[in-house]
């Protein structure tokens, strides 16, 4: 009896290691059959499979290959003044005058680091020359630096264009011994800003010698006075802002601008909560190209 059960046993396990031989000897011939249908394709392999969709040939599909890049243009004065016309975006400009300081200066670049934010600074090249190291960590730190003359004198560059732009170009032969000759340095401001018709042949020497400039829609109002309350500052960036997408915000960084420091958080917190993107003011214009909208189309 335990005989005719051991032999039983022994059929049993030779059935299943039969059948379980069989359907390894089918998956086999099934890959090998799929490895052969890929050799043999030219990148249209499909495999058919009940309750699949078929795949669909590579001759149906079709590839666009487009190269874009970035090609730089030189600043130009209507690009400028389209900067504060009506964006997709709302964005915030922070720009300082006057600078760089050894203490206003580095406690703005401070709260600039900490919030995340960009600014133009438009230095005047007498304080480049005294403190170049605040100059080099303005542009190491991303920021945009602006030419806002040599001497800042008003009597002096306002007297004839031809003063004014010697001025000029002396303060950008400071900028660039500290940044580099290779620095982008079109972009400058007025002391005082360019507005009125007695600056038009002033606004026009600019131009004529490659600069462009910019002026402001907003402020702080830390120009109106020597030491004004940080609440007198918030008051007036508050009242100039109001209702425009976009700002180009003016305020200062010389060393006596003590409460423009104490402000900024506040300023920069109000624009992020408001929706402002903060960007520091471009020194070239940026266009995008495509190289190459070739079609590929996939064959047999």
């Amino acid at each position: 009896m335990k005989n005719k059960i051991l032999t039983y046993m022994i059929i049993f396990v030779a059935i299943i290691l039969t059948a379980s031989s069989v359907r390894a000897l089918e998956l086999f011939k099934q890959n090998v059959q799929v490895f052969n249908n890929k050799e043999n394709s030219t990148g249209e392999f499909q495999e058919k499979q009940e309750g699949m969709e078929e795949v669909p040939k590579s001759n149906e599909i079709e590839r666009v290959f487009k190269d874009t890049y970035i090609r730089r243009e030189k600043l130009i004065q209507s690009y400028i003044h389209s900067i504060t016309k009506k964006n997709r975006e709302k964005v915030a400009y922070l720009t300082f005058d006057d600078g760089p300081s050894p203490n206003v200066t580095t406690e703005i670049l401070d709260i600039l680091k900490r919030e995340d934010a960009k600014a133009t600074f438009f230095v005047v090249g007498s304080n480049v020359k005294a403190y170049p190291h605040i100059l080099k960590r303005i542009h190491e730190e991303g920021h945009t630096v602006g030419n806002h003359t040599y001497s800042h004198n008003y009597n002096r560059i306002y007297k004839n264009p031809t003063n004014y732009i010697e001025d000029l170009l002396k303060g950008e032969e400071a900028i660039k011994s500290v940044l580099g000759e290779d620095y982008e340095l079109t972009l400058t401001r007025f002391p005082g800003g360019s507005f009125g018709n007695k600056k038009e042949k002033f606004r026009k020497s600019i131009n004529e010698a490659g600069y462009v400039y910019i002026d402001w829609n907003s402020l702080n109002g830390d120009g109106e006075g020597v030491t004004l309350s940080k609440e007198y500052l918030l008051d007036r960036f508050e009242h100039t802002s109001k209702g425009k997408d976009v700002l180009v915000i003016l305020m200062h960084d010389s060393s006596v601008k003590t409460t423009t420091v104490d402000s900024l958080t506040a300023i920069i917190k109000k624009l992020k909560r408001e929706g402002y993107k903060l960007k520091a003011l471009p020194q070239f214009i940026e266009i995008e190209g495509i190289k190459d909208n070739a079609t590929e189309t996939l064959t047999n």
